[in-house]
């Protein structure tokens, strides 16, 4: 009787491991299928996008610092004013981009959110084929959901900066770059190197992780001793003149500024700031500092900035007394300003490298994805790893994080088991599930602490914004349509002046004047603002504001209006008459 009820029991036991393993064949089936990976995709990027329109109002304000910058080189390729087309500094992809969005957004600054706010919706489709192409469909359709809800890509996709640029092209070149490793196609080199280029276009910083990943290639190339095909030194060509195409041209042009072929100008502009930074100075002394870097004259009347970016080495920078120290300072604040929630990603990151023999995957796979993380262990060369310089590695983090839940999964089976990996509807399954689902709720909930936060933090720095645009649409008013005009005033003013305009240098007023004759800067808009700390010695071009008739009898300047606005920022315009 016992024996009867062990086998019904057992058949039973059978019948149901064989229903699970059913329903799970079919489950694979259908997630397999293209249309249902597209209809997830098409669901994930709407859902994205709405994610992220949702959070754009926190971070809504007119184009400041480096968004002001990259907005007004897309000024200059719009209106075909010569080297205001580049910058040496800040690259050329992203105001690219604005100019091309600019045709539907109709204004620059509504441009740059949008591109943002496209590419950073769309950044969960280049990572669901890079997941699925590196690990399986599982990864892809967990990792991808995580994507939609991340802070960090949520921040990137409604800031007008280059980020979420970078995160999309960034991820569509690792894919290319590994389906070069694996298919080791001649296509595939060439896309490789094309959208390397694009990277290196929009963050020179790529440079360090796509010479690992073409060291990757070579390497397993190598290993693999095979003789069909293309041989591993044409691909390599191929995926050279690929980035070349792209890369070039603006190499050129770092030259023609500098007289250096050097590869980043933005490389040699931090190494500057650092050595301004690093004397022990508060922020405005700091700030003057750089300024008497970088905005001084050479004594041919030379932007000393312009000079030295072509002059400055890596290697001499990086051996010389304290670097180490710096370095190991600077990784160590990025290391404390993890939260626990950026710890728990790293912790399920750190187990999926580790376990390797778990999954007994290739090592190319858990190489290419460190490579790709490579461009962050330069970061603490300058700056700390923290905030908008490490968010697009954010997809990266996400990938690996995924990629051991489920080898956690794998190795509990194992031990639960005694077996492989558990197939089936199982406990297991839905525990991956839920993890997933909890993980993209804390994100959500993180998304929204972030953009609150910003827009407390940054509140004043807004209405100070909004202050110098309103002084630039001042000077639209007022200025000549063909006028050329220094300012010292803040960042958003020369964005929205709609003139070609140029930094007023830090020298004495004599040289100040001398720079405007050579460069045919005829006008100079003057607010000090926070700058009045380091350029007490031009204070005397704002007497007009508190006494209209007191004009600086200084030859060949000549007062032409006064700005006061309600909030208290004044401003004086004059003409220099040559």
């Amino acid at each position: 009787m016992k024996q009867k009820k062990t086998r019904k029991a057992s058949t039973v036991s059978k019948d149901k491991k064989a229903q699970f393993h059913l329903i799970s064949e079919r489950a694979d089936h259908l997630l397999r299928k293209r249309s249902v990976s597209l209809a997830y995709l098409g669901i994930l990027i709407l859902l994205a996008f709405l994610v992220r329109l949702s959070h754009l109002e926190y971070f809504q304000a007119p184009l400041v610092g480096d968004a002001a910058i990259y907005g007004k080189i897309a000024w200059g390729i719009q209106n075909g004013h010569g080297l205001h087309w580049w910058s040496v500094v800040w690259p050329p992809f992203y105001p690219f981009m604005i100019l091309l969005f600019s045709l539907v957004a109709g204004s620059l600054d509504s441009a740059a959110f949008a591109v943002s706010l496209l590419l950073g919706s769309l950044i969960v489709v280049p990572f669901f084929f890079l997941a699925k192409r590196i690990f399986d469909y599982r990864s892809a359709y967990l990792g991808s959901l995580l994507v939609v809800f991340f802070p960090a890509l949520v921040t990137i996709s409604a800031t007008s900066l280059s980020e979420a640029t970078y995160t999309f092209f960034l991820l569509l070149t690792l894919l290319l770059g590994w389906l070069l490793i694996t298919a080791r196609s001649l296509l595939f080199a060439f896309l490789f190197g094309l959208l390397g280029g694009i990277c290196y276009l929009t963050r020179p910083e790529f440079l360090v992780a796509f010479a690992l990943l073409v060291l990757i290639f070579l390497v397993a190339g190598i290993k693999r001793k095979t003789r069909r095909g293309p041989k591993t030194v044409g691909l390599l060509l191929i995926c050279l003149l690929g980035f070349l195409i792209l890369a070039l041209p603006y190499v050129n042009f770092m030259h023609s500024q500098t007289g250096h072929w050097i590869l980043s100008g933005k490389t040699a502009h931090n190494i500057l700031k650092q050595k301004a930074y690093s004397k022990g100075l508060n922020y405005l002394e700091q700030r003057k500092a750089f300024a008497e870097v970088l905005d001084g004259l050479t004594p041919e009347g030379e932007v000393r900035g312009k000079v030295l970016l072509g002059e400055e080495s890596m290697i001499s920078y990086v051996t010389s007394s304290g670097f180490l120290a710096g370095y190991l300072k600077n990784a160590g604040k990025g290391l404390r300003g993890l939260n626990l929630f950026l710890l728990l990603f790293f912790l399920l990151s750190s187990f999926y490298l580790l376990s390797w023999k778990i999954d007994k995957a290739p090592w190319e796979k858990r190489v290419f994805l460190l490579c790709a993380f490579s461009p962050i262990l330069t970061m603490p060369i300058f700056f700390s790893p923290a905030g908008r310089l490490v968010q697009p590695y954010a997809p990266l983090l996400i990938l690996l994080s995924v990629a051991g839940i489920l080898n956690i999964r794998k190795a509990l089976a194992r031990f639960s088991r005694g077996s492989g990996q558990s197939s089936g509807l199982n406990l297991g399954a839905f525990a991956v599930l839920l993890v997933v689902a909890l993980l993209s709720v804390f994100s959500w909930t993180q998304a929204t602490g972030v953009a609150e936060e910003h827009q407390a933090t940054f509140r004043s720095l807004k209405l100070e914004s909004e202050e110098f645009k309103k002084l630039g649409l001042w000077a639209d008013q007022v200025l000549p349509p063909d006028a050329a005009v220094m300012y010292l005033s803040g960042d958003s003013f020369f964005f929205y002046c709609n003139r070609v305009t140029s930094p007023v240098p830090f020298a004495s007023f004599d040289r100040i004047v001398e720079f405007s004759r050579k460069n045919g800067l005829d006008y100079m808009v003057v607010s000090l603002g926070k700058e009045a700390s380091w350029r007490k010695d031009l204070s005397f071009l704002l007497q007009p504001l508190t006494d209209p008739g007191n004009v600086p009898q200084t030859e060949g300047l000549s007062l032409v209006d006064i700005y006061k606005a309600p909030s208290g920022l004044g401003a004086v315009l004059y003409k220099f008459e040559f």
